[in-house]
């Protein structure tokens, strides 16, 4: 298994490793296992963004490489050289300029090259390490006969697919190979076999001949692999494209209907003696009939036919002879009405056949002089190249920009990849400032407000950056923006289950393991307080927080107990935990929330509920088969 994961590495066939164990992989390379999205719902998002941008890829095995070289890592040297060119609007133009519809169906079409050999021959070899190796490096079964048996079995018929592989210089006419020209064979075969294939990468060679040298080196620098390109594909298309057993198919269809030739040629010759356009004179003719010499009348006729007969025979085996088939006779005799010679359609398919197969070792003699595996490593580069253009068909949809590394979070203008149209977001945590507001370098920050108003958005737009950070991508947010990178990203998403004791435990269980771990970590947190009474929610979050800013980690908790959380900051006197808020501002005309998503620093959300209770109260269908005491108690609920 060792030697087969490192030649799958050597040949660049990652999409091969699918079928080893990962764990197996890294004890054989030394790799430790490094899964900054360990947690359950941090892995769900790192697996939702892979999809995401694996739905711009046009193969599927390309997956597999996507995964292999850019899976999460927080290692700055590495992720440096995964750089690739972020919304590239040059690469997509040269894009646009050629049939991109086209460029993607032909990568789509590529696949790994089938290295089944199949030979319709009795292989024959009288040396046992030429059978050896043909069996062990190609699974080519050959017959091993010594000199004299060999003698015995030419001097017997012998299969006309017979051929001979040995060192020594045999004199027959079995076709007859050293083991060094019979592998040239074996590849021209293994290539003949993949014709599809092969002309499929041709046509991608030519098609993207602007694009390859900007793609090469993105690839390279990505996957720290090299790639000889430098081909030549117009021979290769030339032979692959050749058309000479075409040639033969027709000419053994030809000969399987000599029969019908010969009734034609029978039918003309009839004509032309009915014609009278033989040579024989009215007196000539009346003569002999009066002599009654018939032998004398058939023997004019015979020399009168002879001429035309051969005029036919030689047209029929000059056709053969034109295809390299030497026949001498057709017919039985010259004379009429012709027959054909009953062996001489056997003797021509045979003919036919050992053409055939000259042929066909000549074609893959010449394909042989190319390089297999140079042809596979432009296969291999086929499915880096879908990755690269992916890469940038997702980088250019979200408009992603490179990453700035710093010891904070600041997103300007960030986004949620998630959302369509999402409206643009600035936020920072461990920064000084962000768009000229001053801020203390907080690490931990409390995030309230409205439903609806984008927590749950914001959250996750700070989780999106990390994977995409950690895959050595862009991010949706401006050039100017900064990561700070972790060993560990944490998200407890909302509870939404059903509440009880079980919940609250396993979430008291988390934060446990978050707390006890030395690790840096992102944690986001959202809405604590579903699995708790909110009394409780609060005090507990907070004195977490209080403890994890104490760490080498960063926290952003969602949270509708802001009032509570401010009011036991202040009574407790914890400093270092920011508050910002996100707040409702109104009803639109259809009564919907107008909300502003870009959250306020050190400012407590606005709660709601007013909101939502002047909304029922506008509803004037709700209160068309309502009493008018029960819309009196809901507007003094809502004062």
């Amino acid at each position: 298994s060792e030697n087969k994961i490192k030649n799958i590495i050597e040949k660049k066939e990652i999409y091969k490793l699918n079928k080893f164990n990962q764990i197996q992989i890294q004890k054989i390379f030394n790799l430790k296992n490094q899964e900054i999205f360990a947690e359950t719902n941090s892995k769900k998002h790192l697996t939702k963004i892979s999809d995401i941008i694996k739905t711009n890829f046009s193969n599927k095995k390309t997956d597999k490489y996507f995964d292999l070289f850019f899976h999460p890592t927080n290692n700055l040297k590495e992720l440096e050289k995964r750089k690739i060119e972020i919304s590239n609007p040059n690469l997509e133009n040269k894009i646009k300029n050629i049939s991109n519809s086209n460029l993607k169906e032909i990568i789509k079409n590529n696949t790994e090259i089938k290295t089944k050999i199949v030979f319709n021959n009795t292989i024959i070899t009288l040396e046992p390490s030429t059978e050896k190796i043909l069996y062990e490096k190609y699974k080519i079964h050959s017959n091993l006969y010594n000199k004299k048996e060999l003698e015995t079995l030419l001097e017997n018929e012998i299969d006309n697919t017979t051929i001979i592989i040995s060192e020594e210089d045999l004199f027959t006419e079995i076709p007859t190979f050293k083991l060094k020209e019979f592998e040239k064979i074996i590849k021209g075969n293994i290539i003949k076999t993949n014709k599809k294939l092969i002309l499929n990468i041709i046509k991608f060679l030519k098609d993207t001949k602007t694009l390859i040298p900007e793609f090469k080196k993105s690839i390279e620098n990505t996957s720290n692999l090299k790639f000889n390109l430098e081909f030549n594909i117009e021979n290769l298309e030339k032979i692959l494209k050749e058309n000479k057993e075409e040639i033969l198919k027709e000419l053994t269809s030809k000969t399987l209907t000599l029969e019908t030739e010969v009734e034609k040629i029978n039918f003309e010759i009839k004509q032309i003696i009915s014609e009278k356009k033989l040579s024989l004179e009215g007196d000539e003719l009346l003569n002999l009939l009066n002599s009654g010499d018939i032998s004398s009348l058939q023997n004019k006729f015979k020399e009168d036919t002879k001429s035309i007969i051969e005029k036919y025979e030689k047209i029929i085996i000059n056709s053969y002879k034109e295809k390299g088939i030497n026949i001498n006779y057709i017919f039985t005799d010259s004379n009429y009405p012709l027959k054909l010679d009953e062996e001489i359609k056997d003797e021509i398919l045979k003919k036919i056949d050992l053409k055939a197969q000259e042929l066909e070792f000549k074609t893959f003699e010449k394909l042989g002089e190319n390089n297999l595996s140079q042809i596979k490593e432009i296969i291999n580069f086929i499915f880096l190249f879908d990755m690269i253009l992916g890469i940038n068909t997702f980088n250019n949809k979200f408009k992603l920009n490179k990453v700035n590394f710093g010891n904070e979070i600041t997103l300007l203008n960030g986004t949620n990849i998630y959302i369509k149209n999402p409206m643009p977001i600035n936020y920072s945590l461990g920064g000084k400032k962000i768009n000229n507001i001053k801020l203390n370098e907080e690490k931990v920050c409390i995030l309230t407000g409205a439903n609806s108003g984008g927590k749950t958005t914001l959250l996750e737009m700070n989780l999106q950056t990390q994977i995409l950070t950690c895959m050595g991508l862009g991010i949706p947010a401006e050039k100017n923006s900064t990561i700070k990178l972790f060993d560990e990203v944490i998200y407890l998403k909302k509870f939404t289950g059903t509440q009880g004791s079980g919940a609250f435990e396993q979430t008291i269980r988390n934060l446990i393991e978050i707390f006890d771990s030395s690790t840096s970590k992102l944690i986001l947190i959202d809405e604590f307080e579903a699995v708790t009474e909110p009394g409780a929610a609060a005090k507990i979050l907070i004195m977490f927080l209080k403890e994890i800013q104490k760490q080498n980690s960063f926290c952003i908790a969602a949270s509708h107990l802001g009032q509570e959380i401010q009011e036991y900051i202040k009574e407790e006197k914890i400093e270092g935990i920011r508050i910002d808020g996100i707040s409702a501002e109104g009803l639109d005309e259809k009564g919907n929330l107008i909300t502003n998503h870009q959250p306020q620093f050190y400012k407590l959300g606005k709660s709601t509920p007013e909101l939502i209770l002047k909304r029922i109260l506008q509803d004037e269908k709700f209160w068309k088969n309502k009493t008018n005491k029960s819309k009196d108690l809901l507007i003094k609920i809502s004062k």
